[in-house]
């Protein structure tokens, strides 16, 4: 058996709605499990109150695999989610939350990329280069998730590991 890592979604889940990340439901978080399946949260569940039972295991597919609750259902954005673990096989999370600032920033791109500065910070992202030139893709948060997920499969390369949808 794995670790189970809901516990570290949970804190984080709690951290990001304190910050204001994930007001109310907004936003889902989701963790990959050796066999490829996936932890999610389910649908419609405040991220400041979450508990083990908030979360529904999938496969890769999105299948249910298991819930505590009998009318539990995953994400609706879970098709996201599958497709950044397909287009990053090392991936082992995905975090998706709806900061204001985000959303602020998001708003004043042109061509759907944002330049971020050549900040020391950038370590955090995983760019180690002196001065890089670093580009974060931005998508649209369209109401309709297939769109996003055709955008994202459509738009990511492989030196992205993090995005914004607006």
């Amino acid at each position: 058996m794995f670790p189970d890592p809901r516990p570290e979604l949970i804190k984080s889940a709690h951290r990001f709605y304190r910050q204001g990340w994930m007001v109310g439901t907004a936003g889902n978080l989701s963790a990959r499990l050796p066999d490829g399946s996936v932890w999610i949260t389910a649908s419609g569940r405040s991220k400041g109150e979450l508990t083990l039972d908030d979360f529904v295991r999938v496969t890769i597919n999105g299948s249910v695999i298991e819930s505590a609750d009998a009318h539990g259902k995953p994400s609706a954005e879970t098709a996201i989610h599958q497709t950044l673990y397909t287009l990053f096989p090392e991936a082992q999370a995905c975090f998706h939350v709806h900061s204001v600032e985000a959303n602020v920033v998001s708003r004043f791109v042109q061509d759907h990329e944002l330049q971020l500065p050549p900040l020391e910070m950038l370590k955090g992202l995983g760019v180690w280069q002196e001065k890089p030139q670093c580009v974060m893709p931005i998508f649209t948060n369209h109401l309709n998730i297939i769109r996003i997920v055709e955008d994202v499969q459509n738009g990511f390369k492989p030196i992205h590991h993090r995005y914004l949808h607006f």
